[in-house]
């Protein structure tokens, strides 16, 4: 049986649809999986992005989409932060599961 991580992204969005085009933000990252027993597990946690990405209601659009209240991500830790406990904890699947492809 295949072993899989699901990966699901929230982010300040919606800047594909801007003219001129712009860049989004992560704000939100979960994952899933199954232990070496098949028990289903979840992580996820709010991250604070560069405040650019939130400044003048910029993200306003997304966040209606996504219902993660401003408050909520002002208050998360930093975006670099989540991403290095977002990558400790696949490498700790990955060795859990005797293999896995690394991250660069």
């Amino acid at each position: 049986m295949p072993k899989i991580v699901v990966i699901d992204t929230e982010t300040t969005g919606l800047g594909h649809r801007a003219y001129p085009r712009r860049d989004d933000a992560i704000i939100q990252v979960g994952i899933a999986w199954r232990d070496a027993s098949g028990r289903l597990l979840t992580w996820g946690e709010t991250c604070l992005p560069d405040r650019k990405y939130l400044a003048n209601d910029r993200a306003g659009d997304a966040l209606a989409v996504n219902g993660i209240p401003l408050n909520k991500i002002y208050k998360a830790r930093s975006d670099v932060s989540v991403a290095q406990d977002l990558r400790k904890r696949l490498a700790g699947i990955a060795a859990a599961h005797g293999r896995g492809r690394a991250l660069s």
